[in-house]
């Protein structure tokens, strides 16, 4: 299993808190996106030694992360507006540099509602991945075409494909060191929100 540093690949890390894990650490509720992830504990909490990026060290397979997300639910409903009011605003200081090409691609994109965002504004051609399929289920009519309901593989982005992707806390998530190297290669811009400590799997964004 890798448990290299996302950021910079190392292998070396220094323990900060040993790993506090239960039989309820490893179900679809416990990786429900803002569900109550306190009570399933934690894997070894680790400080990459060269970047310093905080982590968690995996201790699942992405096979079985993909089943357990593919399988978890849709519990923020009452803070989507405000979730994707704040990634909207954050977001909205980059439109210009997009320039007349406005391909946009959001990793993990929940129900929707930042696309269904950016499609009202009307200059942006939206595609979103979600491997939830309880919160796909919620999105907008126009937009629920719009999401493939699998897990985020490099092999969905072709090259030159999106001027623009948007990943929300989703660094946290990553199991490869390569894969945001790659991603870099194949789309225009990258637009990453990550949280204060950055995770792994089983503690779910």
């Amino acid at each position: 299993m890798d448990d290299s540093c996302i950021i910079c690949g190392s292998r070396e890390f220094c323990e900060i808190y040993p790993e506090k894990l239960s039989a309820d650490s490893f179900s679809p509720y416990a990786f429900s996106a803002r569900g109550p992830y306190r009570e399933a504990g934690h894997c070894q909490i680790v400080k990459c030694p060269d970047c310093g990026l905080v982590r968690f060290n995996n201790v699942i397979t992405e096979d079985e992360a993909e089943a357990l997300y593919k399988q978890s639910y849709y519990l923020y409903e009452d803070e989507s507006e405000y979730v994707v009011q704040t990634y909207f605003d954050l977001f909205s200081g980059l439109a210009e540099s997009l320039h007349g090409d406005r391909r946009v691609l959001e990793i993990v994109c929940g129900d929707g509602g930042f696309l269904e965002k950016l499609a009202d504004a009307g200059v942006f051609e939206v595609t979103g991945i979600e491997p939830c399929q309880s919160a796909v289920s919620r999105a907008a009519s126009s937009i629920r075409s719009k999401i493939i309901t699998e897990m985020f593989r490099l092999h969905d982005v072709k090259e030159d494909s999106f001027s623009l992707v948007a990943a929300f806390h989703l660094v946290d998530h990553l199991f490869s060191s390569r894969t945001l190297e790659l991603l870099l290669q194949k789309a225009g811009f990258q637009f990453h929100k990550i949280g204060a400590l950055a995770n792994r799997f089983p503690v779910p964004y």
